[in-house]
């Protein structure tokens, strides 16, 4: 709430102890009017998924497509690499983490993308997949976006290697995927 156009954030901050000051001051946590939460969205170009992402998909943040074997899951993230080329910022490059090994360079080209701005990797366990991208993002000033195709056909080394009871493959690649994203 505001009171005669002054945010009450600085009276609260003002009240708190100093241990909890300190997570304002290092900016991990800040008012819900901190224009760093104003949200940028990148359309696919495919209207009606715009309309219902609210303008588009969102800068930041991770987008997990699911559905059936041969459902346009693919097609679709060829759209979404469209799009960031033609976005016409610096970051108009694409990963595609080919999992499967079942990239079809001419099918992209038709779909309108550019080839010469897409990384096309093929690795298979989630630990490669999760250093190399943390590596290209870390690097790399001109990636916008990362495709992994597919999450499902990922393998874990560790879980490939376990074998006991509430272990095994499953729990291994759920697991590296966690610790991918806590990595990304």
């Amino acid at each position: 709430h505001r009171r005669a156009g002054v945010p009450v954030a600085p009276v609260a901050k003002a009240k708190m102890r100093p241990k909890l000051e300190a997570f304002f001051k290092d900016g991990s946590v800040k008012t819900g009017d901190d224009p760093s939460f104003q949200l940028r969205r990148q359309p696919t170009g495919l209207l009606a998924l715009d309309e219902a992402l609210n303008g588009g998909l969102v800068y930041g943040c991770n987008y997990l497509l699911v559905g059936p074997e041969s459902t346009g899951k693919t097609l679709v993230t060829q759209y979404f690499a469209k799009a960031i080329q033609n976005s016409g910022t610096e970051r108009d490059h694409v990963i595609y983490v080919d999992v499967e090994h079942s990239f079809d360079r001419d099918w992209w080209i038709q779909s309108g993308v550019d080839m010469s701005k897409v990384y096309v990797a093929r690795i298979t366990t989630s630990e490669e997949v999760a250093d190399f991208i943390h590596a290209v993002l870390k690097e790399s000033k001109n990636v916008g976006m990362v495709i992994v195709d597919s999450f499902a056909s990922l393998l874990s080394s560790k879980g490939l290697e376990e074998t006991a009871p509430g272990g095994g493959f499953k729990t291994g690649v759920a697991k590296s995927l966690q610790n991918m994203y806590r990595v990304l």
